[in-house]
């Protein structure tokens, strides 16, 4: 998922899969500045339970498809 497509799905509030795992939607876009290195984003996954989130990079994560 490149950053144009994590900002989509964030504020479309898509279900998104990460790991083969499908959450209700991006809860967050995580800009991490560790010294010396460029910023990276992380997304933020809101579960379908609304009980926690996962941390999920998001070359590995993907927009669900509609049926």
């Amino acid at each position: 998922m490149t950053l144009d497509e994590a900002k989509k799905a964030y504020y479309a509030e898509a279900p998104v899969i990460y790991n083969g795992i499908e959450y209700e939607r991006i809860s967050a876009l995580i800009y991490r500045k560790l010294k010396g290195q460029p910023p990276r984003l992380e997304l933020e996954l809101f579960d379908k339970c609304e009980h926690s989130v996962t941390i999920a990079s998001p070359d590995r994560t993907q927009l669900k498809e509609a049926p």
